[in-house]
């Protein structure tokens, strides 16, 4: 349960965004069991955000649950500045990133439940160039050219962080990218913290369906 728990850290951690402005808005705290949560089952976010700090995978975070206009689980853990020894309060204000996905991925879904297009459609179908690709093997392997890749990148892969795309600071993908004048359209480099593990561009790329003529409702 606690590895389940850990799939779904960064959705527990976008509750932090939502943290102030909730406190703002002056919701009451709640009885977990009156709002239709177990106390035991939201004792065990506790758990799991304390293990992360204590593992230093994470400095701090805040984590909230609100139902029906009542807050029904509200922690703080860690610190806001490790460095200066600054405890994580519930007002903390933290810098946010890829808060694009979210609302893409959203709008992809509902215009996939319209039946525009399926998850199984590959990206070529809408940008020819994502046809016959080719890819690097993996870093074990004895190649290091890249080959044809086996099948093609579909939406569902980008919704998944799957397709293998990537940024310009890829230890191994970084260099292609920038030779071949491939924007990583962040608006500033060298912020600090700035921090990717896997693919991150994918969700970006979803959005062509929308705008693409092709993606016409199935009947």
């Amino acid at each position: 349960m606690r590895r389940a728990l850990a799939r779904f850290l960064p959705f527990l951690l976008f509750a932090l965004t939502l943290g102030t402005l909730i406190l703002a808005q002056g919701l009451p705290p709640g009885q977990p069991g009156e709002l239709g949560f177990s106390p035991e089952r939201l004792a065990r976010i506790d758990t799991v955000m304390r293990e992360h700090v204590e593992q230093n995978k994470i400095a701090g975070c805040v984590t909230l649950v609100a139902r029906h206009g009542k807050i029904a689980q509200l922690g703080t853990y860690g610190m806001a500045d490790r460095e200066a020894g600054k405890p994580m309060q519930a007002d903390t204000i933290f810098r946010l990133a890829s808060m694009t996905k979210p609302v893409t991925s959203v709008a992809v879904i509902m215009l996939y439940e319209e039946g525009r297009f399926m998850l199984t459609d590959p990206v070529s179908k809408y940008l020819p160039e994502f046809k016959d690709i080719e890819v690097l093997p993996p870093g074990d392997s004895d190649q290091t050219e890249p080959v044809k890749a086996r099948r093609p990148i579909t939406i569902h892969n980008l919704l998944t962080h799957t397709s293998g795309l990537t940024y310009h600071w890829n230890g191994r993908l970084g260099e292609m990218y920038n030779n071949a004048g491939i924007n990583h359209g962040l608006m500033q480099d060298g912020l600090p913290g700035l921090q990717v593990l896997g693919d991150q561009k994918g969700c970006s790329i979803p959005v062509v369906p929308m705008e693409s003529k092709r993606a016409r409702p199935r009947l």
